[in-house]
């Protein structure tokens, strides 16, 4: 699935709305590509910040 990429606002804003649609042409591939449990409004700070702290270089 390397073409879902989402590197801006504006590729973010898109592949939600293709999630969100099922009649969306590429709807299947990203659930797919996201996974089913996705939720565009969650986001935890407790939860990503060791996430992000193991990818932090010195």
């Amino acid at each position: 699935m390397e073409r879902w990429k989402v590197g801006n606002k504006i590729e973010e804003d898109k592949l939600i709305d293709f999630y969100l649609d099922p009649s969306a042409e590429d709807h299947e591939e990203i659930v797919e590509w996201a996974g089913e449990d996705f939720d565009p409004d969650k986001f935890d700070i407790k939860e990503i910040n060791p996430r992000l702290k193991m990818l932090q270089t010195d």
